[in-house]
């Protein structure tokens, strides 16, 4: 579909298939076609959209990187709920997306039938966190290659088992590379500065699924269980033989969990 201009920014979003809709937001620093698996399971019996945050995939970078807030990823994501009629919508995101979509929830909560957490974490960052996403940022201002940070990333986001799986390792790294470094250099930037969001949680009022990969050595299942804990109506699933990303690592038992909550709602 054609690109969507939201706000500032030119978004593309893949939008398939009809029915209640599911929308999802994508990890760092992947983009919209980490979903592909769950695009071709749902669109049979559900519209499906997936959002290239700006920099990522076929979205253009942010004018001024520097400036990049959550809250402004979470009003793309609104916008585009509300261009193309979504609403009320299931909202998706894992890492980065669960970030987003808790930023939905404190600015944009009517838009909002459901939640799917996966793979994130409530709290900000701490001092070692914020310093080691400056230190990417310095990095990619500099001229790094993003071939060289993604093979950086790959191995703290994969499960022991994934990393074995050489087709798996170059997909995720491919869609790593489909971005812009100003894209990364955006997302570091919201992400280091984002507020905390444990407060958050008390206010979601939607079913929500929260995700987590067994293996998962960034957000582990301490995280998704605090988060399962303060959200009223919610459950947990966790993914065998999977790390960061368990719709990529493991996409038959991630769909097989997210086919009973949304046959649920």
């Amino acid at each position: 579909m054609p690109l969507l201009t939201v706000g500032d920014h030119t978004v593309n979003v893949a939008d398939q298939g009809s029915g209640e809709p599911i929308l999802f937001v994508h990890a760092y620093p992947l983009n919209g076609a980490m979903w592909d698996y769950q695009a071709a399971t749902f669109a049979d019996r559900y519209r499906v959209a997936a959002v290239d945050l700006p920099g990522f995939g076929s979205s253009p970078a942010p004018t001024d990187p520097s400036s990049t807030t959550i809250d402004d990823y979470a009003d793309v994501v609104a916008g585009v709920v509300q261009q193309l009629d979504l609403a009320p919508v299931v909202l998706g995101g894992c890492s980065l997306g669960g970030y987003v979509a808790f930023a939905v929830v404190r600015r944009h909560p009517q838009l909002l039938r459901a939640l799917v957490l996966a793979d994130t974490r409530t709290q900000s960052d701490d001092s070692a966190g914020w310093q080691r996403r400056t230190k990417m940022q310095r990095r990619l201002a500099q001229g790094a290659p993003l071939a060289e940070l993604a093979d950086e990333l790959i191995p703290t986001m994969l499960g022991r088992d994934s990393l074995e799986r050489t087709e798996l390792v170059d997909y995720v790294r491919a869609l790593m590379l489909a971005s812009e470094p100003a894209g990364w250099i955006a997302a570091l930037e919201a992400m280091k500065n984002r507020e905390d969001s444990i407060s958050t949680l008390g206010a979601i009022g939607v079913p929500t699924l929260v995700v987590v990969g067994e293996q998962d050595r960034l957000t582990p299942q301490t995280e998704a269980s605090l988060i399962q804990a303060r959200v009223k109506d919610s459950r947990l699933v966790v993914i065998p033989d999977a790390g960061h990303l368990p719709n990529l690592e493991q996409p038959v038992a991630f769909d097989e969990a997210l086919s009973e909550f949304l046959a649920g709602l």
